[in-house]
């Protein structure tokens, strides 16, 4: 798994109630975007899979910005 791929999971887990499992990136978006949706948490649970996932890519390359940084 890449660095990005973990970055990716974890900051998933910021918005789901499950992990993203680990072979995420192998299924289509319709797939990625029906688990994202199905998973969200609470305040996230109107958001569609496509909008959960732009924050989702945001927030993990945000994170690994700042990681290096500091």
């Amino acid at each position: 798994m890449t660095q990005k791929d973990k970055d990716i999971r974890w900051a998933a887990s910021q918005f789901l109630y499950e992990d993203l499992p680990e072979d995420y990136q192998d299924w289509s978006d319709d797939q990625l975007f029906d688990f994202l949706e199905f998973n969200a948490w609470e305040p996230f649970a109107e958001w569609d899979g496509a909008k959960l996932w732009a924050h989702i890519e945001d927030l993990a390359v945000s994170m690994r910005k700042y990681a290096q940084e500091n």
